[in-house]
């Protein structure tokens, strides 16, 4: 366990090396990947295809979810106390996943309206 802002033990707080390196190894590879694939998005704008769509979309969420991950490093680190910002990250977290299932919906209903006609 290890020590909040005002030195009492929080159980609630992971005092990880590992999980803090696996956050700053994610931070790193998401940041640079996700950055190259809106880059390529950009560039091919001309032809746009329904897998364009579903594909830009996934990488702006997750480079919004990489965005935020500097704050879960320093959590993992140094054990952020209870307040507004780490509500304010998990709920970043769940926009993250509904967006993507939201997304791949989207695609899905889209694409089977085509087929039909």
């Amino acid at each position: 366990m290890c020590k909040n802002a005002t030195n009492q033990t929080d159980p609630y707080c992971s005092d990880s090396i590992l999980e803090g390196s696996g956050y700053s190894l994610v931070f790193l590879l998401g940041l640079v990947v996700n950055g190259a694939a809106l880059r390529a998005f950009v560039a091919m704008r001309a032809s746009w295809t329904d897998t364009h769509i579903y594909m830009l979309n996934l990488s702006l969420a997750d480079f919004t979810l990489v965005l935020f991950l500097p704050f879960r490093i320093y959590d993992a680190f140094f054990c952020l106390p209870k307040t507004l910002l780490c509500t304010f990250l998990i709920f970043i977290h769940y926009i993250n996943m509904y967006a993507s299932i939201l997304t791949t919906t989207a695609i899905s209903i889209f694409s089977l309206n085509l087929t039909q006609y």
